[in-house]
């Protein structure tokens, strides 16, 4: 699959274009393997041949395509666009664990990796350097885990924690958007927003009356 990287300067945004990145081989294959079923052979960041993808991975006739999100989500242009895709590519939504249930309201082409299992595949690498920068990122990403997990939890049930817990704005967002999910369960009317003062996470609902 041939594939060109764009790489955006101020001066000019798309005119600049390089080849797709060989995997360097102090790295070894990494966790690719378990991940997205083959070890690839190029790597491309904000493949501009697939929808600007955050990573492109090609090995001959296999490709992979991972969109990484953390507080946002796609818009439905956005996953339009990579659903138009090559049927061949399997699409890769990467996020905090919360936002596995997202894929039950897109299409079946859709596969979850949670960014901390991402990251910590990496722990293993041949690559010091690639072995310590997975560590910490891992170790982060699983903090947000346990905390939105936790705030997530009913009452005072084991392991719970309070709303207060949640230090940063994106953190709160994908709550919210959990919280959304389960209200739709239960037949309300929901949508997680923000507030126009401060862009605060919030959520608006109804409810027959």
């Amino acid at each position: 699959m041939g594939a060109w990287k764009t790489t955006r300067t101020p001066s000019s945004p798309r005119d600049q274009r390089v080849r797709p990145h060989p995997v360097p081989e102090r790295l070894g294959p990494g966790p690719w393997e378990p991940l997205v079923g083959f070890v690839p052979d190029d790597l491309v960041r904000e493949a501009s041949a697939a929808n600007d993808a955050d990573l492109l991975l090609t090995s001959g006739a296999k490709g992979a395509v991972i969109e990484a999100k953390l507080g946002h989500l796609m818009s439905p242009q956005q996953q339009d666009k990579y659903e138009a895709l090559d049927p061949d590519l399997d699409l890769y939504l990467a996020a905090l664990s919360a936002d596995e249930v997202r894929l039950s309201e897109v299409s079946e082409r859709w596969k979850f990796q949670s960014l901390s299992s991402l990251f910590s595949g990496w722990e293993s690498s041949q690559d010091e350097l690639a072995r310590s920068l997975a560590r910490e990122a891992a170790t982060l990403l699983k903090e947000w885990d346990r905390i939105i997990s936790g705030v997530l939890e009913a009452g005072a049930a084991e392991g719970g924690l309070q709303l207060d817990e949640l230090k940063q704005k994106f953190l709160a967002r994908v709550v919210t958007r959990r919280l959304v999910k389960e209200l739709h369960s239960r037949g309300y009317m929901a949508v997680a927003d923000v507030s126009s003062g401060g862009g605060l996470p919030i959520i608006k609902a109804w409810a027959p009356i």
